[in-house]
């Protein structure tokens, strides 16, 4: 995530880092941006929701990621 190192904080970088490769990455796999519809974020925040205990703050950060 090239922009968030040049234009963040290190620790946001950081955080942003760390939410894509624990919770994004393996959701999105090789799908493209152009691909990536509304509903597909909302199943995908479904999904990391019901497989980890995450807090509604935690999960806004991923939402915002």
């Amino acid at each position: 995530m090239p922009w968030t190192k040049e234009e963040r904080r290190a620790s946001t970088s950081k955080g942003h880092h760390e939410i894509w490769i624990n919770h994004i990455r393996d959701h999105v796999g090789d799908l493209h941006l152009r691909e990536f519809r509304t509903v597909d974020a909302s199943r995908m925040l479904r999904t990391i929701a019901k497989e980890n205990d995450l807090t509604k703050t935690t999960l806004q950060h991923v939402k915002s990621v």
